[in-house]
């Protein structure tokens, strides 16, 4: 195992909060979780995909590196941002049918709606039933508080419990 990797000076926090938010029922539910996102003070609303879907872990510190998305329809003129531990792996989650730990992505990126996650986080300016509003417009305040787009920017994601 490496060093940890270095990281600019602003910290982005997750605060995943207990509320869920729930498309259709039985097996074929989409179950999200509602949290924040704090950069410099600053709140936005998260969802994070749950049930079986990569999340990450409530205590830790992983690196948010800052990418442009190759898919011509990516989210927000194609930023996101790739969440990996703190010396650059990506997030490692068992697999029942392997029976193993297996590499796992996770995003943060924009997105309206918990169907639309599969193991990533979304910011939002706002709450609606099933989702979050100005997706695109928070990813595009982050950026600008964290001093602007630059792939390969690195900075330290907290996670915490509200």
């Amino acid at each position: 195992m490496g060093a940890e990797l270095s990281t600019e000076g602003t910290e982005i926090y997750l605060f995943r909060s207990e509320v869920t938010v729930t498309i259709g029922t039985g097996d074929d539910a989409i179950i999200g979780m509602r949290g924040y996102l704090v950069i410099n003070n600053i709140p936005y609303h998260t969802l994070e995909r749950g049930g079986n879907y990569v999340r990450l872990n409530v205590g830790e510190s992983y690196l948010a590196i800052m990418e442009k998305h190759s898919k011509k329809e990516a989210w927000n003129n194609n930023h996101l941002f790739r969440i990996m531990d703190l010396k650059g792996n990506y997030i490692m989650r068992w697999d029942s049918e392997k029976k193993k730990d297996t590499e796992r992505g996770f995003l943060m990126h924009s997105c309206y709606e918990v169907a639309g996650l599969s193991g990533c986080v979304a910011p939002g300016t706002s709450q609606t039933a099933t989702g979050i509003n100005g997706s695109k417009t928070a990813m595009k305040q982050i950026i600008q508080h964290l001093g602007g787009f630059a792939p390969g920017r690195r900075f330290k994601l907290n996670v915490n419990r509200l």
